[in-house]
This record gives C-alpha cells, sequence and structure tokens, in this order.
C-alpha cells in the first residue's frame, strides 16, 4: 500500500525544491529549533501496521542563532548517540556513517579506541535532535550489529550559514558560507574534476573564487 498520497508526496518535494530567488533550496532533516506559530494534525482512515497514520504540520520562525554567544546562553540541544565496537570492517563502518546522515543525524564519525584486553576497536557517534534519536539509534544498531547504544544531551552553538552554488564550465558546484569562508560540496567538485580532466584540488580552489566573486564582484578588481 502506498505510504504518503501523490498529493502528499508533491507539497513536500516541492517546498524542499521550490527556493526563492537568491535563498538556498530546504532540505529534509529533523525539525530544526524554532518559534512555533501553528501545528496542527491530520489523521487518515487506513490503519497500517507499525506506523501511526497522521501528519504533522508545524509553522514558525527559525530561532535566532545561538552561536553567536557562546558560553552566554544556552545552545541548540543536541543528543549524541554512540557505540562501541571491536567486531566491525572499516567497509561497515563507513556505510553506518552514510545511513546515519540519512536517518537525520546533522553529524556522524568513528573514533579509534582500545577496549578491554588491548583490543583495537572504534566508538561510532552521531549527533541528532531529540526527534531524530529513535530512527537515528535504530541504523546504528541495525547497520552494526550492536548490542546497545548509549546517549547523552548535549548543547551546540552552528554558526549562521547560508548556501549558495556556482557554475564552472558548465557544472553546478553548491558551497556552503559562513563567517566569510566558503566551502565547497566535494561529491560536486569531485564530479566537476572528473568531467573536465582538471585535479580535485583546481576544481575546488576555483569554485571558491567563483563564490567569492558572486558574493563581492568587485574583488577581482583591486
Amino acid at each position: 500500500m502506498e505510504l504518503s498520497t501523490p498529493t502528499g508526496v508533491a507539497l513536500m518535494t516541492s517546498l524542499v525544491a521550490g527556493a526563492t530567488a537568491g535563498s538556498a533550496p530546504g532540505r529534509f532533516g529533523a525539525m530544526p529549533a524554532m518559534q512555533v506559530a501553528a501545528t496542527g494534525y491530520g489523521a487518515g482512515t487506513a490503519d497500517p501496521p507499525g506506523r501511526p497514520n497522521v501528519v504533522q504540520v508545524v509553522i514558525g520562525e527559525l530561532a535566532p542563532d545561538a552561536s553567536v554567544t557562546v558560553g552566554a546562553d544556552r545552545g541548540q540541544p543536541i543528543m549524541q548517540v554512540e557505540a562501541n565496537l571491536d567486531d566491525v570492517s572499516g567497509e561497515i563502518l563507513a556505510h553506518t556513517i552514510s545511513q546515519l546522515l540519512i536517518a537525520g543525524a546533522v553529524d556522524a564519525w568513528a573514533t579509534p579506541i582500545v577496549m578491554k584486553k588491548g583490543r583495537p576497536a572504534h566508538t561510532i557517534s552521531a549527533l541528532c535532535a531529540e526527534s531524530a534519536l529513535a530512527a537515528v539509534a535504530q541504523v546504528m544498531i541495525a547497520e552494526t550489529g550492536t548490542l546497545g547504544v548509549r546517549a547523552q544531551r548535549m548543547e551546540r552553538w552552528p554558526q549562521p550559514r547560508s548556501e549558495t552554488s556556482v557554475t564552472l564550465e558548465g557544472h553546478e558546484i553548491r558551497i556552503k558560507h559562513s563567517n566569510g569562508r566558503f566551502k565547497v560540496e566535494n561529491d560536486d567538485a569531485v564530479i566537476a574534476a572528473a568531467a573536465l580532466g582538471l585535479s580535485l584540488r583546481e576544481v575546488l580552489g576555483r569554485a571558491e573564487n567563483l563564490a567569492a566573486l558572486q558574493e563581492d564582484p568587485h574583488r577581482g578588481n583591486s
């Protein structure tokens, strides 16, 4: 059976892809910190096993970025989920990290550790909103086979950022901009480098320069 109506899917994909001029497109993920203005629920008549047949809509304004006052105000609440692993391969670790990000983690990584009896191992960690905790923990368990996970509440102060894109010889490359620094989307740069026969380093440099000129057209005239 279908888990969403075609209209519902069209609304979600259009809202995510439909950016206004000069703004970055939306993206799927956990609900951000926000000042809620209105919320509502709707329920269908079907009763699919294992999940409630409801949809929630929340409308509000994004909360001001707390990062500008680190140490003075409370940051955004975040959950850190972890598991110690001594019996998984590097391939499984890499795949698990990518799946954690898909499940809603805002970041995920692996850290080498030494466990009892001197066994080399890794701690796999993920940061996520509390609303995504169950999904992220389930992915960690399913992908690694761990017998359990642990979690703790933390705070973070993410820096304000925006996303734009530049076109390099016909190839669109996404770029994040924060505090005067440009970060090129590596996957886009890899595709452009392969297609253009250029080194990745050259593509990254040229894309950053294009982004800087796009922000300040007079930069290249000095």
